[in-house]
């Protein structure tokens, strides 16, 4: 007989909180076997290299300006990563007069171009309505409503929660389609406290 599907959580936490003995990993298998999508119950987390290109993106010296990462069996891996020598090097404020025409569109493509759903990291540059150069980190979750699989849509969306967590960055966005994409709606989003 299955355990319904509501009572999986429970039924978990009292297996492994139980003082008289630890759950049996048999019996943890068995009730897995018994449930649909039993498979998203492994812990997806994040290898070294994504946490490291998280932190090499947070440094004022960062040669990239994002990375996207995605989910491969029980990892979250890095996928593509962007940087333009020339551009960095003429420094934040020309960086953030062209982010909108060149970096924009190359993170864009990286996104829409990709197999599935991705995570993503942009040091997003901008110039302020008072003229100040401002420079924001950015999490963006890409999960396209159309072409995406349930399974990985469940896995993407299972996972993102602890992911963002994990590399701990304020801003987020969510896009489900290419108009979620569009620089002044994300930019949008930025803006929002």
């Amino acid at each position: 007989k299955r355990a319904p599907h509501s009572l999986l959580p429970l039924l978990l936490v009292f297996l492994s909180v139980s003082a008289f003995s630890a759950p049996s990993t048999d019996l943890i298998d068995r009730i897995r076997l018994d449930l649909p999508f039993s498979h998203l119950l492994v812990c997806i987390s994040p290898t070294a290299e994504t946490l490291q290109n998280v932190e090499d993106l947070r440094k004022n010296n960062a040669k990239n300006f994002f990375a996207t990462f995605k989910v491969v069996g029980e990892s979250i891996v890095p996928d593509v990563t962007y940087g333009e020598a020339t551009l960095k090097a003429e420094g934040d404020t020309e960086v953030a007069k062209k982010f909108k025409d060149t970096i924009w569109p190359e993170f864009v493509k990286a996104l829409t171009s990709a197999d599935g759903p991705r995570f993503a990291v942009i040091d997003f540059h901008y110039i302020t309505k008072d003229g100040r150069t401002q420079r924001t980190l950015m999490s963006i979750g890409w999960c396209p409503d159309k072409g995406t699989p349930a399974r990985q849509k469940m896995v993407f969306g299972s996972t993102k929660t602890a992911f963002e967590q994990k590399i701990n960055i304020g801003k987020k966005h969510q896009a489900n389609d290419e108009s979620d994409l569009e620089y002044e709606t994300v930019f949008e989003s930025l803006q929002k406290v």
